[in-house]
């Protein structure tokens, strides 16, 4: 298997983890892996589902519900906003952390400063016939600049 790490390398810095997300990797092969996939991995988030009160009693359902849902993020200090799709759970509470996201997301929204923390704003994308592409939302994003 090809590890799908290697379409970040050159960002690796921003402290994407390791190892696969908490659903897996999102194709098996670097090889296989279509345009919305390839799409996906570089514009994904995590949100920490592990911490919903019923997350332990009804994960199925969550788990479907929060996988690859499109989201839009905002972060409130200069407003760069990005369309990204929850492919991960986390970061842990340990981390200090309540948000993270691929390389080009943390990048774009400017939360690569080494510690990799900041606010954003997380709105939830209506998008049944898959109409919203991802990536940045550059109309918005001049916003305190």
């Amino acid at each position: 298997m090809n590890n799908v790490l290697d379409l970040h390398q050159r960002l690796k810095e921003a402290g994407i983890t390791p190892k696969t997300g908490a659903w897996g990797y999102i194709a098996d092969s670097k090889r296989d892996m279509n345009i919305d996939e390839l799409r996906t991995e570089k514009y994904y988030v995590a949100v920490q589902t592990m911490y919903l009160p019923n997350w332990n009693t009804d994960t199925k359902r969550l788990k479907q519900w929060y996988k690859y849902r499109k989201v839009l993020v905002v972060n409130p200090k200069n407003g760069r906003t990005v369309v990204a799709k929850i492919a991960d759970a986390g970061p842990a509470k340990w981390t200090g952390k309540q948000f993270g996201g691929s390389p080009e997301v943390m990048g774009y929204l400017k939360l690569k400063d080494g510690e990799q923390k900041g606010m954003v704003v997380l709105y939830f994308i209506d998008d049944p016939k898959d109409q919203i592409s991802l990536g940045p939302v550059e109309r918005y994003n001049n916003y305190n600049e």
